[in-house]
């Protein structure tokens, strides 16, 4: 997973790959990135896994880091499940447009709602 160094970051990087996944981008996990490709294959169900199937434990050494490497027919067979154009493929994209309509409606209604402009003024002030 990648590292934030202030909430703000984390908050900024989870809005982004919500962003993308809602507008239909799929999103491809490697070995750092286990936990989010966790999320976004198992709770949310919108991508496929690409390689790593259990949590590796990163070795770092004098610099240098351990990697997972994927091999050209994982990221083929991965590539070919995503582009699905089976049922499979069908409700993944589904899944993702429904999250994207969920977010403009709540974010319709809260724009013109008290919490909202609350929330708001708060998080300007924090700038």
């Amino acid at each position: 997973m990648k590292e934030a160094r202030t909430a703000r970051e984390v908050s900024r990087w989870a809005a982004e790959m919500e962003e993308r996944i809602e507008r239909g981008a799929y999103y491809k996990g490697w070995m750092p990135q286990f936990l989010n490709e966790r999320l976004v294959v198992d709770v949310l169900r919108v991508g496929v896994e690409v390689g790593v199937r259990e949590p590796t434990a990163v070795v770092v050494e004098e610099g240098s880091l351990e990697e997972v490497k994927v091999t050209r027919d994982e990221l083929r067979r991965a590539l070919a499940r995503l582009m699905d154009s089976g049922e499979e493929g069908k409700q993944r994209r589904q899944r993702a447009r429904s999250r994207e309509k969920a977010r403009r409606a709540m974010e319709e209604v809260g724009r013109r709602g008290k919490v909202w402009r609350t929330l708001s003024a708060f998080v300007n002030e924090e700038k």
